[in-house]
């Protein structure tokens, strides 16, 4: 582990550098595991935060070229068409697997044992009043 910016890597190397396949560490516990070149992300590889959600893709030279990205509660993320958490249905993913209809009593985030009463105008974890936010 490099002791100034406390992330670590675990793999294949070329001349010191990760190259191949390996594991990376980022200091908050969050870990990239796919193929390196020159110590880039380069191919294909996820990261996995520590909530448990991920970025499914392919790298170039450090770049993200592709991506598939999923939440920790199995929401995957779409580029167009996405109709979640929109003014006209504000449920969160797991109210909308269960059912649960938009009233004045809906979740103030994504964890089931966080019902409460949401203000008429304020939308679950984003909290918004006439378009300001708080």
């Amino acid at each position: 582990m490099d002791s100034f910016i406390k992330s670590s890597y675990v793999g294949d190397k070329l001349e010191d550098w990760a190259h191949g396949n390996g594991t990376h560490t980022f200091p908050d516990g969050s870990k990239y595991v796919g193929s390196f070149v020159k110590g880039h992300f380069h191919g294909q590889g996820k990261i996995v935060y520590t909530d448990g959600s991920c970025v499914e893709g392919v790298w170039e030279a450090g770049k993200l070229v592709e991506r598939r990205m999923v939440f920790a509660d199995g929401l995957e993320f779409r580029e167009t068409g996405w109709d979640y958490c929109t003014d006209a249905d504000r449920r969160f993913h797991i109210e909308r697997q269960t059912q649960i209809q938009p009233l004045d009593q809906t979740l103030l985030s994504n964890d089931p044992s966080g019902l409460k009463t949401i203000k008429p105008g304020h939308y679950g974890d984003l909290i918004r009043d006439s378009g300001r936010r708080f």
